[in-house]
């Protein structure tokens, strides 16, 4: 392992505080509240993973709204920052993408250490676009108290080849960054479970955050864009002994993969002395069975391990019902992490629950001691504590909190809100329901949702969550910041929001000492906080308990720090305050003492704000907070309504009804709802509800429509103080969702090497319902998208998504199989856009690291191979096999192939020879050696080779030769030969042999001898090429040396764009050129026809259509509308340069024979459309239309612009 480190001001904590560092980090007290933390050591801010950070009275709303918050410090970090950083300390910890760790001052974010640890590893042999350029360190970190380090794991490129990567797990000091004696730890070895299962380091990808658990570190793995035989892990390295101390796979059986654990970077969770809980993506799914008989096989599920001295062992699990729906789908149900609620939000009954969400969008209520096995509910149904939504997909992970003004839950959906869930029960079970909502939404890639408080103060809560502004690219990101408590209106108020430039996917933030921190996909720290003294300090003034529709009245004092002028003051309904009627000066330490009044108008927790504007402007506010009382019963929400519901689906919904006034309510009448609607958890008459606020019950509302149209109902339920009335509506609607790729393969033809080129693909619903893509994933390497399709994106019927894919070749020849994965929740199988492309330009010479040697063959010098020593009996070979091993030989595009070499033959007793082949690719491996003596080496290879011999073969009666002979699997059928100009064994012979048009050219010595065309399929599209030489009873040393190998189309250039250059272009009938670059074929006239013809090459300006690429801008307007234009490949020997073809819907191309690529505004003969593109073939009696489509977006085009 290498390793570099930079060292700048150390510093130690005092001992005081690593003491407390050290309690803190060791007590879990999960008996309701997580403790206090001193210390950000994991993510999510407890192995719970809660996000709750209950120690931040400094990040109250009244903080984060005052004019001096904001960004404290912004450090540049050497590459992109997916884990959460981590404060240890007076130390920030960041990674990066590049397998590079530092250390920053938490206040200044100056730069204490930093140091790197290996090469970071690239995902193109996999071709997954999930993660680019480099994966290094890429999960949350965790430190360990006990011991007193960080830990971490690195993906490190240290193998022989890219195919042979490391994961290392780290430990080092916090104040100083050296690693721990003994460490790093490579991860490796089989699972526990089954001794087949061996970790493979290419296929596993490490996501989720690290745990400390027992004196272990624990890490789980996934896969990369599910590429490869991958499955999911959870790997112990003892934190005592530098060793893999445990390893366990979700998926056990020889047959078994899939089941990764990623959980969009959650952690894996624990509540208690030994629990480990988790959750998998698709695989092979579970059996039918109870929670405690955990089968082999776990996708689609959330488990539970026992951590033991004896290692990991399955304990408990749950699985949906319709596991196999969300697999064929690819609606992970671990797309989501779990998180283990405070116990707060439990029953007598239910006293520990974790709550788990998918790609489906519902979130699952589950009992952590009794999770519930798969189809263990009534009818085969879900034992599960409860299920709210569906909601928009979840990729990432729900935070926590518990309050005075209740337990609230907050999650962020794919393109939805984010969501505040109170806590309540029904009937003794524990049960969630949506009180609120944030008036904007979070696209694709945002992160997941953390609460900062002063302890349960349920004024001072704040919700932060990092914002993605582009979907996938993660650009224009921001950090957001909410209040924790639903306003009246069921709005989470947004409080503060700062941009934050390019965010990595479903990052979480760190908050620690009054300061929020974050890392970037632009590799960035970013601090954010107040200065250390404010300019006026105040508590909050919290009114109590005030009846709707009543006033009270406080006191909100202010104490200046320095001297200053308080101007003004302001608040928002249902607060008032009474601003100072002239400007008041204060000297340090004066206050000031300004009337505030809370007037709610409904039941139900409110927070204000008063911002006090003092000298230069400058605003500060402070908090106002009060509880709303009313008499009866209230219910949050007020109704239920369900939206676009299909037939024979059931959608869910909660509503919690509480006693908002002081006194108990007694339940005297409850109606339900009539036709598709049922409701679950009303209470029975005679119930008592109590006061004050403490008093609820949840109801479970039920929508199965069985026909499209709209449904109305109610609930009523009558206490002492009267009758509650909830309506219910819902619209079912009926059809299907159909998602199609076209084409189904995007083949980008021959691009020369160091260039690139883009085509779509188009996605398309062709259904009648809107259907979610749950699965898409980019390719990386060569293929490539700036544009990523996000997951989530919702494609409407008929609606069509023009993805764009980029390929860049780096070396010669056919790239690497490549697709671009999709799949929605309205498909039984994920669909795979097949990737294709040649690489042209030159072949390398023949070096180690690019050609396969084999036999007798030998390199004695750099570019030289030496084919046979001079022995009998001797045959070697060498390929081109830059591509190796991923696919293996080099493949490269046979038309346009140029080779030149030079041979030699001599220094023997003559014979037999060698040749210059092009073999099938898919019959012939980079290490196979031919027949030897007169097969030369390649005989039963099939492919075409071209044999220089000094020996006689068959069908040939000389011993001095060239032929072009046809190889297969039983031997060698010359094809056609002559004798060779001059004797090939005395002095080296330049050869060239070239493939023009499926012509086979070859020349010796300077003399153009062969001409030939192989039989039909015989000379493949792309083939292996290589030499091969052999030797019988005679000898010669056979070599080859100053070789040039090209695949560049004899001729290919870049055509010059229309110019008034004379000899170029050619402009006929209407056609003028309004300025250089520009063509106008035709003005807005009726009967206009006009022409342009490229004259520049030698022969009436032809060019090759082989591997022609032509790209320009075409607009048509300024008219009444029509016909249209084409871009022509004619035939030069029945057409000319100066020639105009029809007019009208000929577009001025009818009549010259070839092929026209149409654009036209009018329906023309046997098309329908009148915005349409057609490929057309053009004859002298007219045009006949191949395929025609609808134009993507309304033609408004009439002039040519190449470019």
């Amino acid at each position: 392992m290498s390793a570099r480190m930079r060292v700048l001001g150390l510093g130690r904590p005092s001992t005081t505080v690593l003491i407390i560092l050290v309690v803190l980090a060791t007590i879990l007290g999960w008996g309701g509240l997580p403790p206090a933390s001193a210390t950000v050591a994991t993510i999510s801010n407890d192995a719970a993973r809660t996000g709750w950070d209950r120690n931040e009275a400094g990040l109250s709303p009244a903080d984060i709204t005052s004019s001096d918050f904001g960004v404290v410090f912004n450090h540049q970090v050497d590459g992109q920052v997916y884990g959460q950083p981590l404060v240890v300390g007076s130390t920030v910890i960041a990674v990066t993408e590049n397998n590079a760790v530092y250390g920053l001052d938490p206040v200044t974010g100056a730069e204490k250490w930093s140091r790197n640890v290996g090469k970071a590893w690239s995902p193109s042999p996999l071709s997954c676009g999930d993660l680019t350029p480099t994966i290094g360190i890429t999960s949350t970190p965790v430190y360990d108290a006990a011991t007193g380090f960080v830990y971490f794991l690195a993906k490190v490129d240290d193998g022989p080849d890219v195919q042979h990567p490391s994961w290392w797990m780290h430990a080092i000091t916090p104040g100083t960054g050296v690693e721990r004696t003994g460490w790093p730890v490579r991860i490796s070895g089989a699972a526990s479970n089954d001794s087949t299962a061996v970790f493979n380091p290419e296929v596993e990808m490490q996501r989720p955050g690290l745990l400390a658990l027992g004196g272990s570190i624990y890490a789980a793995f996934g896969a990369h864009c599910d590429r490869g035989a991958y499955r999911g892990f959870v790997v112990g390295v003892s934190t005592s002994s530098p060793q893999v101390s445990s390893m366990w796979t979700t998926e056990a059986g020889s047959s078994s993969s899939g089941a990764g654990i990623w959980q969009s970077g959650g952690g894996l969770v624990s509540d208690g002395s030994g629990r480990i809980l988790f959750s998998t993506g698709n695989g092979v799914m579970p059996p039918v069975s109870s929670g405690t008989s955990v089968p082999k096989t776990l996708s689609e599920s959330v488990v539970r391990l026992n951590a033991t001295s004896n290692g990991l062992q399955a304990a408990d699990f749950f699985s949906p019902s319709n596991a196999a729906t969300l697999d064929s789908g690819d609606q992970d149900l671990g797309s989501g992490g779990p998180i283990a609620l405070p116990d707060s939000f439990g029953t007598t009954g239910h006293p520990h629950v974790l709550v788990q969400q998918g790609k489906d969008g519902r979130v699952f209520l589950l009992d952590r001691d009794a999770l519930g096995g798969r189809s263990q509910g009534s009818g085969g149904t879900d034992a599960v504590l409860g299920v709210v939504g569906p909601y928009q997909g979840q990729w990432g992970h729900p935070a926590a909190w518990s309050s005075t003004a209740g337990n609230y839950l907050y999650l962020v959906g794919n393109g939805g809100p984010l969501r505040a869930l109170r806590g309540g029960s029904s009937s003794g079970v524990p049960a969630l329901t949506q009180v609120g909502a944030s008036q904007d939404t979070f696209p694709y890639t945002s992160g997941s949702p953390v609460i900062t408080s002063n302890s349960t103060d349920s004024g001072s809560g704040v919700v932060w969550v990092m914002r993605s502004g582009g979907g996938s690219s993660g650009t224009t990101a921001q950090l957001r910041a909410y209040s924790a408590i639903p306003d009246s209106r069921g709005i989470l108020t947004l409080l503060y929001s700062a941009d934050i430039g390019t965010m990595a996917k479903f990052t979480v933030p760190a908050t620690d000492g009054n300061h929020v921190y974050i890392g970037t996909r632009d590799g960035r720290v970013i601090g954010f906080g107040r200065p250390a003294t404010s300019a006026l300090t105040g508590s909050p003034v919290n009114f109590g308990n005030v009846a709707a529709g009543t006033t009270a009245t406080g006191t909100l004092t202010l104490t200046a720090t320095r001297s200053l002028t308080v101007t003004g003051a302001t608040t928002a309904a249902p607060f008032g305050v009474t601003a100072p009627a002239q400007p008041v000066s204060l000297a340090a330490g004066g206050t000031i003492q300004l009337p505030v009044s809370f007037s709610p108008t409904a039941a139900g927790a409110a927070s204000g704000l008063v911002s006090v504007t003092i000298d230069a402007g400058n605003v500060l506010t402070f908090a106002l907070n009060g509880t709303g009382t009313a008499v009866g019963l209230q219910a949050q929400p007020a109704t239920a309504t369900f939206v676009d519901q299909v037939v024979g689906s059931t959608g869910l919904a909660n509503v919690q009804v509480t006693n908002t006034g002081s006194n108990p309510e007694v339940i005297s009448a409850v109606t339900g709802p009539s036709g598709p609607f049922t409701v679950t958890g009303l209470p029975s008459v005679g119930t008592s509800i109590p006061g004050g606020g403490s008093g609820s019950f949840v109801l479970g509302v039920k929508y199965s429509p069985t026909v499209a149209g709209s449904d109305a109902s109610a609930v009523t339920i009558t206490s002492t103080s009267g009758t509650l009335k909830i309506p219910l509506s819902g619209t079912a609607i009926s059809g299907a969702a159909h998602l199609v790729l076209n084409p189904s393969t995007l083949d980008f033809g021959s691009v020369p090497v160091g260039s690139s080129r883009t085509l779509n693909f188009d996605v398309t619903n062709t259904g009648n319902i809107a259907t979610t893509i749950t699965l898409a994933k980019a390719p990386a390497g060569v293929f490539s998208t700036s544009s990523p399709l996000s997951e989530g994106v919702v494609v409407g019927p008929g609606q069509v998504i023009h993805q764009p894919v980029t390929f860049t070749p780096t070396t010669v020849g056919s790239a690497p199989p490549a697709v671009y994965a999709i799949n929605s929740d309205s498909n039984t199988a994920i669909m795979n856009e097949q990737l294709t492309g040649v690489g042209t330009g030159p072949v390398p010479a023949p070096a180690t690291n690019s050609w396969q040697l084999n036999g007798t063959t030998t390199m004695p010098t750099a570019g030289q191979l030496q084919l046979t020593p001079a022995t009998n009996s001797a045959t070697g070979t060498a390929f081109y096999n830059t591509v190796a091993p991923v696919t293996g030989a080099g493949t490269v595009p046979t038309e346009g192939l140029d080779a030149k070499f030079n041979v030699t033959m001599n220094g023997g007793s003559g014979a037999d020879g060698v040749s210059f082949a092009m073999l099938d690719p898919s019959k012939t491996a980079p290490n196979a050696v031919g027949g030897g003596g007169g097969g030369v080496g390649v005989s039963g290879l099939p492919g075409i080779a071209v044999m220089l011999q000094t020996w006689p073969a068959a069908g040939v009666s000389s011993n001095n030769f060239v032929g072009v002979a046809q190889t297969t699997s039983s031997g060698v059928t010359m094809l056609k030969w002559v004798n060779a100009p001059s004797d090939l064994r005395t002095g080296s012979h330049p050869v060239e042999v070239s493939v023009v048009s499926g012509h086979v050219k070859v020349s010796v010595d300077g003399h153009a001898l062969l001409d030939v065309v192989p039989p039909s399929g015989s000379l493949t599209p792309s083939a292996m090429i290589g030499f091969t030489g052999a030797t019988g009873g005679l000898n010669d040393i056979h070599a080859v040396n100053k070789v040039t190998i090209t695949t560049q189309v004899s001729g290919a250039g870049t055509v010059p764009v229309p110019g008034p250059a004379f000899g170029t272009w050619q402009l006929n009938g209407t056609s003028t050129l309004p300025s250089a670059g520009q063509l106008q074929l035709t003005p807005a006239v009726n009967g206009a026809t006009g022409t342009a013809f490229y004259i520049g090459a030698p022969v009436s300006g032809a060019v090759r259509t082989e591997g022609l690429d032509a790209k320009f801008s075409a607009t048509m307007n300024g008219g009444s509308g029509a016909d249209g234009l084409s871009f022509a490949m004619l035939d030069p020997s029945k057409s000319s340069p100066t020639a105009v073809g029809g007019g009208g819907g000929g577009v001025g191309v009818s009549g010259l024979p070839g092929i026209a690529v149409m654009l036209q505004t009018y329906p023309a003969a046997g098309v329908s459309s009148n915005n349409y593109v057609g490929v057309a073939q053009t004859t002298p009696s007219g045009v006949t239309m191949l395929k025609w489509v609808n134009a993507p977006r309304i033609c408004a085009v009439a002039a040519i612009r190449s470019r």
